[in-house]
Parts: C-alpha cells; sequence; structure tokens
C-alpha cells in the first residue's frame, strides 16, 4: 500500500472514537507534523453544553465531525474538545455553524466555546488544553483565547538592491524597508554593481533572497549576476527582479528563459513595483 494510501486511511480513523487528552496527545503531534509545511494552523475548540438540549451522547458528535477531525473528553469532564487541522478563525465559525445546524440548537445560549488557533509545532496539545481552561475569558458565547502557541515567529528575507542609479536606488531602498509584513522580517542590502554583489558573502545564507537589478551595470551586469546566481547550489532560493528598458518579445523570452522571475519595465509604477514585491513575498509563507 502506498504511503498516500496509508496516509488517507489513517486520517479517515481519527474521527471514529472520542479520545482521552492524554490518547489524543501523540495524534495531535503526528498532526503538528505537518504545520511547518502547509504554515496553516490547527484549531483547538471546547464545546461546553449550556442547555439539556445542548448535551449531545459521544456517538452523535462522532457522526457530527469530519473524519480528519480529532475530538476528546474534557478532562473535567464539562464538554468535550475538537482539533480541527488546517483551520483558523474562519474555519471554526463554520464548524459552530455546522453544530447548531446538526443538533438543531436554536437556543443560542446552548453552549460556551472556547478556541484557539496553533502555530507552534512544538506546543504540546495538554498544555494548550490546561492554558485555555485556565484563561480568564469574558461572558461571551464564543472566546478566542491567546497563548504563545498563537504567535508565528517571523522569518528573514533578504534583499539586494543591485541598481546603479542612486534616485532609483533610494525609492526602492525606502519603500521597501517601510513596508510591514506578518510573518516576515526584510533585510535589505544596497550594491551598485553585479560585481560588488557577488564579492560579497550576502547571498550565501539559506535565506529565501530576493534581488532587485538593473540589466545594465558599471562592471558586471543584471544578465551576468542571473547567470552567476543560477548557477549556485542553492539558486531556488533566489527571487530576481530585472529593472530594463528593453520591452520587444524576443528580450522578454531570452530574459525569462535565462531564469529572470519578473521583468519591471523602466520606468516604472512604484505602486505596481509595491503590489507585484508584496505578494511574492506573501507567497513565500506557503513554501
Amino acid at each position: 500500500m502506498s504511503n498516500n494510501r496509508i496516509g488517507r486511511k489513517r486520517a479517515m480513523m481519527v474521527g471514529r472514537k472520542l479520545y482521552w487528552v492524554d490518547e489524543a496527545e501523540s495524534i495531535f503531534s503526528l498532526i503538528q507534523g505537518a504545520l511547518e509545511r502547509s504554515k496553516a494552523p490547527i484549531a483547538v475548540v471546547f464545546i461546553k453544553p449550556l442547555t439539556e438540549e445542548a448535551k449531545v451522547e459521544n456517538e452523535e458528535v462522532l457522526k457530527f465531525i469530519r473524519n480528519s477531525d480529532l475530538v476528546f473528553h474534557d478532562p473535567e469532564k464539562e464538554g468535550w474538545w475538537a482539533v480541527l487541522p488546517n483551520s483558523g478563525k474562519k474555519e471554526v465559525k463554520a464548524f459552530l455553524k455546522r453544530l447548531k445546524s446538526h443538533f438543531s440548537l436554536e437556543d443560542v445560549h446552548a453552549y460556551k466555546v472556547l478556541y484557539t488557533e496553533v502555530r507552534d509545532s512544538k506546543m504540546s496539545l495538554m498544555e494548550v488544553v490546561k492554558i485555555m481552561k485556565s484563561s480568564n475569558f469574558d461572558e461571551a458565547l464564543v472566546n478566542y483565547i491567546e497563548g504563545p502557541w498563537t504567535i508565528t515567529e517571523k522569518r528573514t528575507i533578504k534583499v539586494s538592491l543591485i541598481v546603479n542609479d542612486k534616485i532609483v536606488q533610494e525609492v526602492l531602498h525606502r519603500s521597501i524597508s517601510t513596508m510591514d509584513f506578518k510573518n516576515f522580517l526584510v533585510d535589505v542590502h544596497l550594491f551598485e554593481d553585479g560585481l560588488e554583489f557577488e564579492s560579497s558573502e550576502w547571498y550565501t545564507s539559506a535565506n529565501h533572497h530576493l534581488v532587485v537589478l538593473d540589466d545594465v551595470l558599471p562592471k558586471k551586469n543584471g544578465i551576468e549576476v542571473v547567470h552567476f546566481l543560477r548557477n549556485q547550489a542553492s539558486h531556488q532560493k533566489f527571487h530576481i527582479f530585472m529593472l530594463t528598458d528593453r520591452v520587444s518579445e524576443e528580450n522578454l523570452i531570452n530574459a525569462y528563459q535565462m531564469g529572470i522571475d519578473e521583468v519591471i519595465h523602466k520606468p516604472f509604477n512604484l505602486r505596481l513595483f509595491e503590489a507585484l514585491f508584496r505578494r511574492t513575498i506573501e507567497r513565500l509563507w506557503f513554501e
């Protein structure tokens, strides 16, 4: 049986029973294994019935949840918990809507909910449960609980500006340096020539690296820099923006064939560049 089929079979088996928290811990750790790859959070939800109507049998809970969801008993037996892989606030809202619909709960005070988003792949389920249950939440029926596991550590992205025009260099530097990203820190370095860039050790780290360069430079031009970067063992970490006034189809075809990712026509619209640059960085979060 292939690994993919085994994985699907295991996923189908997760929702077949209501676990105890210590049993759920080992399954939760397996779900966390995919956290670094998917970048999507894991939602942990606590449902506490407040009316007799909202108290449902375990068998009914198991009929309601998806096969990929994990449910387990509350240690104090006040309700039940659900772990929703690849889910955040939006998915939890949909989950609660399905819950009310499935059990025909018309009373808006039928249950109280605590939920959170786990983004830390090293956080244990038991610790999350313990902190959530001891949190000072308000009287609202649905409470989002923040904790150390909800914070995503920002990664550093290197940016090289290899631009000979001082004015353009300064404009781009100011623009990129003032951008704010939820998941990344941007470290910008300036170079006036391709030879200066290649002679530095700036390009050698394992960080994702965005390179913005002119096609025409004094000592070593942009095309030579592109060739240099694409011949590095770790060439896939580089995303290259080329500034050029050569706009013929043949020049564009050659540029993309050489390994340039984005061709920016000069003179360029700064807002358009910023939108493209921001979109490129945001997409890196899912790689």
